[in-house]
Formats: structure tokens, sequence, C-alpha cells
């Protein structure tokens, strides 16, 4: 009964704040600017949570306290979500509310620069126990030699996995990424070389597969970057990328790999109209034999990338394309080829609304064959998605938006086959 109090309580709270958020720009009565929150899909494309970006309130300028700058937001989001376990029988649906706190600051040092920032996630549900808080916390340095730049950035996360892509579990997880490189920028070349330290940590030993659970996944990876850039027009470069991977798990029941990837692609803007931002190329990763997890070797093209096409000053229509493998946490999988393209139209209606339509096809397979009930075979998903969305940026610092979304899994297990439909109504305000 008190749980209940509680949701309904925080409803109420949402709802006043989005009318106090439209009485507060109509009256005129708040002159800061803003940041945000928005729905982060994680590295399976299919999979939603969120962030901390401009992207809500791409004009937003901060709080200037000599020599800082400060940024920071609120953002509530209602949800309708009709299958919330993503079930191919027997949907749930709920209300969920997103109430998303942020805040940043902006350090110059000289040339140089320090950035933090952090972002709360809360998630309320309005009929089932599936309430939780996400946090991410951002760090970036920038140390800006004559001819050199070191960087230094680390990102935390920790969060309830959205699953869509693999399974249905909702995990609680952490990961956190640390990056340090060397960059510069010349006439005709440009160079970056980095070094990342990536963990990944699961917070709950529910059974995947015999006595394979998610706490034998969790993992670290060392990966060197090297990348190269060529200016052979004033706005286009060629692209040479490589990529030197090591992943170890904690577990011996786990495989571990190591990869190399090595890319070619073409970067900047083609004409006025036209850019592009596309890489291709092959990788080799090895898996070591392991007790209980597939070892099969991943060698084939891989591709990512996006192309941005305005048709005219208020249209852009947007391609984009992945096609990799990530580490996987079903059964005893080592990891799953995906294959991803979306595509993407927006439509600017007049200079404070925006409208978008947007599509996307993924398709998963697996290295080898895995049982759900009678059938035996190599796991396949097709996963498709598609919508539209409508924003209104009201001032620089407030911002309110309707979106609708449609996802569906077909897999050769049709215990994984899902629909789901999405309808939100947010709104963000900050400065």
């Amino acid at each position: 009964m008190l749980t209940n109090i509680k949701k309904e309580t925080l409803r109420v709270v949402a709802t006043c704040a989005f009318t106090g958020l439209f009485l507060l720009v109509c009256s005129g009565a708040v002159n800061a600017e803003f940041t945000d929150q928005q729905d982060l899909p994680d590295m399976r494309k299919f999979t939603t949570s969120w962030r901390t970006s401009a992207g809500d309130l791409p004009d937003r300028e901060g709080l200037e306290v000599d020599p800082f700058l400060f940024h920071g937001a609120f953002k509530v989001k209602e949800t309708f979500d009709t299958n919330i376990y993503l079930s191919n029988e027997d949907e749930e649906s709920d209300m969920i509310t997103l109430l998303n706190p942020s805040v940043g600051v902006e350090i110059p040092v000289c040339d140089h620069k320090l950035t933090a920032e952090y972002s709360l996630g809360a998630y309320f549900f309005a009929r089932h126990d599936e309430d939780h808080i996400d946090h991410l916390i951002r760090g970036l340095a920038e140390i800006n030699l004559t001819d050199f730049k070191i960087t230094v950035s680390d990102i935390y996360r920790r969060f309830t996995h959205r699953s869509g892509s693999e399974d249905t579990n909702r995990i609680r997880q952490q990961h956190n990424s640390l990056r340090a490189g060397i960059s510069a920028e010349f006439d005709q070349l440009d160079f970056d070389v980095g070094y990342t330290f990536e963990i990944d940590d699961y917070l709950r030993d529910l059974s995947i597969f015999q006595t394979l659970n998610y706490k034998d996944k969790d993992r670290y990876s060392n990966i060197i970057d090297a990348k190269l850039a060529y200016r052979f027009l004033p706005k286009t470069s060629i692209l040479f990328e490589n990529y030197l991977g090591f992943v170890n798990y904690q577990s011996k029941l786990s495989s571990d790999s190591w990869y190399t990837e090595n890319l070619i692609g073409l970067r900047g803007e083609l004409d006025k109209d036209f850019t592009v931002d596309v890489k291709g190329g092959f990788r080799y990763q090895n898996y070591k034999k392991s007790r209980l997890t597939v070892d099969d070797d991943f060698a084939s093209f891989v591709a990512r990338g996006d192309i941005d096409y305005a048709i005219t000053d208020n249209d852009i229509i947007s391609l984009g394309l992945e096609r990799s493998i990530y580490e996987s946490a079903y059964k005893n999988m080592n990891y799953y080829n995906v294959n991803f393209v979306s595509l993407n139209y927006n439509h600017r209606f007049r200079k404070k609304i925006t409208g978008t339509l947007f599509g996307a096809y993924q398709y998963n397979r697996y290295p080898s064959e895995t049982t759900e009930g009678s059938k035996t075979g190599e796991r396949y998903d097709h996963l498709f998605g598609g919508g539209g969305s409508l924003r209104y940026d009201m001032r620089k610092w407030v911002s309110f938006e309707g979106r609708y979304e449609y996802q569906q899994r077909d897999s050769r297990f049709p215990v994984f086959d899902f629909k789901d439909h999405l309808l939100s109504l947010r709104g963000t305000v900050g400065f």
C-alpha cells in the first residue's frame, strides 16, 4: 500500500512538473539556458537506457561564473510501454516515469580544460516492481600543447539493462571506460593514438546456462587504437584505423580473446549538402578454449558509419550502418554478429518545431547451435523498429517532445519473439 502511494505521489509530481514547465515558459519567468538528458541506445542498437547530452537543448549556453562554466538540466518523461518484459505472450503494460537531473562544469586552465558531469535517471513503474536508479559520471581532461593535444576521458555507468537484443532479463550492471590519447592536426594530416581500459561488471548472478551465470561474464578489456586521416580535398579525408584488443574474463568458464581490426574509410563533406563518416575493413578475433563457452573464432568484414544528405535547408536524411560483433551473454555463446541499418528523416516545420520519422533493421547471428524447447539450431534474430517524434524547442532553455516507437523481434526460437509499442512525452529545462 505504501509503495503504491509513493508511486502515485511521484506520478503527481511528474504531472505537476510538466504543467509547471509549460506555465513557467509561457510567463517568461525564467531566463536561463540549459542542458539535457536523452535515451541512450547501448552498443546493441535495440537496447535503450539514458545519457546526458546537449541533444534536447542544443542552444544552451550555461551559467558562467568566471572562470567556471556550469550546466544543469532536469528532464521529465512519461512513457506508456505495452510490453515491459518483451514477452511473446501474456504481454504486460505499464506507465514509466523518468526523473532525470544532471549537472556539469567546465574548468579552463590556461589553454587546457577540465570537464566533469553527473546524471541520475530515476525510473518509476506504476504497476510493477521494476523501479531503479541509473547513474552516469563523465570526466574529461584536455591538455593543449604547441603541436599536440593530450586527452584523458572516463565514463562510468551503473544501470539496469533494458534488454531486447539478446534476452529479456533486466540485469543490473556497471561499465567503466577510461581512455588516454595523443592527437595532432596538421595541414593535410591528422593522427590520434590512444589506449583504452574497460570494465564490464554484472551485479547479479542469475543463471544463464548450466553452471554459467552472469557473474561469469564479468570482464575487462585493453585496447590500443591508432587513427590516421589524410585530407585530399578541402573538407574530405581518407581514414586509416587499427585496433588491437584483449578481452579477459574473470571466470575460467568464459572464453578470453584477442582481436585486430583494420579499417579504411572516408570522412567529410563531399559537397555542402552531403556529409559522410564511413569506414570498413576486416576483423579477426581469436577465442581461447574454455570449459563451457563456445570458442569459435571470428574472421570477417566489418563496417560502421553515417551518411547525411540535406535535401533542403529544412529536410535531412540520415543513413546509419554497422556490421560488427559483440560479446554475448546468451547461454554459452562467446559472441554474436550484428548487422544494422537505420534511416532517419528530419523536417523542420518552423524554426522551433521539428518532426522526425525513423526506421531500423538489425540481424543478429550466433556462431554455434543451442536448444530452446524442442528446437535446436544456430540462433538468429531479425529486429525491426520504427516510429516518429515531434519536438518543440519553445525557448533555448526548454523543449518538449512527443514520440512513438515500435519494436519487433522475430527469432529462430519463438520464445524470443516480441512486439512492443512505446508512447512517450518528454520535457526538459535547463541552463
